[in-house]
């Protein structure tokens, strides 16, 4: 079962979920410096890696079945959702079979039947309120991710990106 696994973590008064259901603490790797408020990690067979000095907003989630690496100096205002992988799987069948398993017997899902890719945020990026990133984006350094955007693809370092789906604002210059 995975209810025995969820640790609470207090930064400053400030709350950080954590929800390691591989039970492998070499999983989760979280720089010096970083802060988080009210935020949830939930790492199912995936590892998540965030750098020095950053900062977490409230009710940010992160999920990982394969890898979530995050920089130094990132900013991650709140609501932000970050996920590798679509936690469940496409066909309707494995879908109704998994809900089913878990509403009548406990037996949590297999989210190795799911799509995912890892997902890259580099170093000083900002991404704004709401915003989501999905599977295998890769975020260059020094980018902005407006509020409310929705990225599923990647982009270059020093540039805006913005909208649903996300697409080039313009290039910061440095």
């Amino acid at each position: 079962m995975l209810i025995n696994c969820i640790k609470k973590y207090f930064f400053k008064k400030k709350t950080l979920v954590i929800s390691n259901y591989s039970k492998d603490s070499s999983r989760l790797d979280i720089g010096i410096g970083t802060e988080f408020t009210e935020s949830e990690l939930i790492i199912y067979d995936g590892k998540i890696k965030i750098g020095n000095y950053c900062w977490f907003s409230l009710r940010n989630q992160i999920i990982s079945n394969h890898s979530v690496l995050i920089g130094n100096y990132c900013i991650v205002a709140r609501d932000v959702y970050i996920s590798d992988t679509n936690e469940h799987p496409l066909n309707k069948h494995m879908r109704r079979k998994q809900t089913l398993d878990l509403l009548k017997i406990g037996i949590s899902p297999d989210r190795n039947e799911s799509l995912g890719a890892p997902v890259i945020i580099g170093n000083d990026v900002w991404i704004g309120e709401r915003a989501i990133i999905l599977k295998g984006v890769n975020i260059g350094d020094g980018c902005v991710i407006a509020a409310g955007s929705v990225v599923t693809k990647s982009f270059p370092s020093n540039c805006v990106i913005g909208g649903n789906p996300a697409r080039l604002i313009k290039n910061i210059e440095t």
